[in-house]
């Protein structure tokens, strides 16, 4: 016999104890899976047959062994629903909310270019139900876009004259970054205007950019909407002004509310002064969630207040919250206090209101302006 004889002999002997040793692992792994089978739900079906991972994880115990199905979850959304939870936790029960008056409806799509970071908004065209004046003709329309809470250029479209529908076909481009996506909501405001008034608003829609990651926007896909736009709330008369600071402090998820003084109050039909309060509500996805209010003061037009109302937020759900602020009169005359005029703060509003609310969501201070009271 030769030595050559002799290597293969070797080698043929060592692939034989190999083999035999492989199969040997796998029976033991197959006996001890079938006397565990009572008690691991795992590994079997509703119909006690072993599914196709549990087949592969016998044919190879070292590589399937410890393999789970699990299911994945976004972070911003799991993130939302424990801020939800905590917030419904910390108020209790809650009540419904008046749903805001619609104007008419919004048509735009959306789009992410994440080689450029870019998000590509094109503005298509607005139904309008009414005409925001008595002409036909005349009036011309434009809609402002923003990115909040960026601090970024705000971009408008041409003026168009048209009667009800106006058509815009135009797209605008903001820049951000990937991570900060989510983050971020889209604000537009229709306005309009003739050659006999100023420029006003008739109404406005956020879109918040984290609810449109289940229909792909991070993903490269265009993302046609059509959605309601909620009227503007007008003043129709001279109710007075409230002097407010607002401040939210995201380390303790706190915003705190000092309403300092209001003036210039009406007064009531018996023409006596108001002995005034302040009833400030919390309003999220139009439910008021919680509410406080001031101390009623001696009558007058020009009450002193000075009092701090805190509310606890959670920072995932402070970009779709929105402060109600209420002046009533406590009159013993009437069995229901009389409500002299409100002021809302929030994504929702617009103007000086969204300007304060917005600069209290971005500044690490509190900040304080006067605010117009409407019916």
């Amino acid at each position: 016999m030769n030595a050559n004889t002799v290597l293969v002999v070797i080698l043929g002997l060592a692939l034989s104890f190999l083999i035999i040793v492989y199969i040997a692992s796998v029976l033991r792994f197959v006996l001890k899976r079938a006397q565990n089978k009572g008690h691991d739900p795992r590994a079997h079906d509703d119909k006690g047959s072993f599914s196709f991972l549990e087949h592969f994880s016998m044919l190879y115990p070292g590589r399937m062994a410890d393999t789970k199905c699990m299911t994945v979850q976004p972070r911003t959304y799991e993130e939302l629903q424990r801020s939800e939870e905590k917030l419904l936790d910390t108020v209790g029960s809650a009540t419904s909310f008046q749903p805001e008056k619609i104007a008419g409806k919004i048509k735009f799509s959306l789009q992410y270019d994440s080689i450029r970071s870019t998000l590509i908004v094109t503005i298509h065209k607005v139904q309008l139900k009414e005409h925001p004046t008595d002409q036909d003709t005349g009036v011309n329309y434009y809609v402002k876009l923003k990115i909040l809470p960026l601090n970024h250029r705000s971009f408008q479209t041409e003026a168009i004259n048209e009667s009800k529908n106006p058509e815009f076909m135009e797209t605008f481009e903001f820049r951000v970054t990937y991570e900060k996506l989510q983050a971020q909501s889209l604000k537009m405001t229709l306005w309009c205007f003739d050659r006999f008034s100023q420029h006003e608003p008739l109404g406005h829609h956020t879109v918040h950019l984290a609810e449109l990651e289940a229909r792909g926007l991070s993903l490269s896909r265009e993302i046609l909407l059509f959605r309601d736009i909620y009227a503007v709330q007008k003043a129709t008369g001279v109710l007075g002004e409230v002097m407010i600071s607002l401040g939210y402090l995201r380390l303790t998820e706190r915003l705190t509310i000092v309403i300092i003084r209001s003036r210039n109050l009406p007064q009531s039909e018996d023409e006596e002064d108001p002995a005034s309060y302040v009833e400030v509500s919390l309003i999220h996805e139009a439910k008021t969630l919680k509410k406080k209010k001031t101390l009623k003061k001696e009558p007058s037009c020009n009450p002193v207040f000075n009092e701090t109302l805190t509310f606890h937020i959670p920072v995932g759900i402070l970009h779709q919250t929105s402060i109600i602020l209420a002046v009533k009169n406590d009159d013993a005359k009437r069995t229901e206090d009389e409500l002299i005029g409100k002021i809302l703060l929030g994504p929702a509003s617009t103007g000086i209101q969204f300007e304060h609310w917005n600069d209290m969501r971005i500044n690490n201070k509190p900040v304080a302006r006067w605010h117009k009271l409407l019916e």
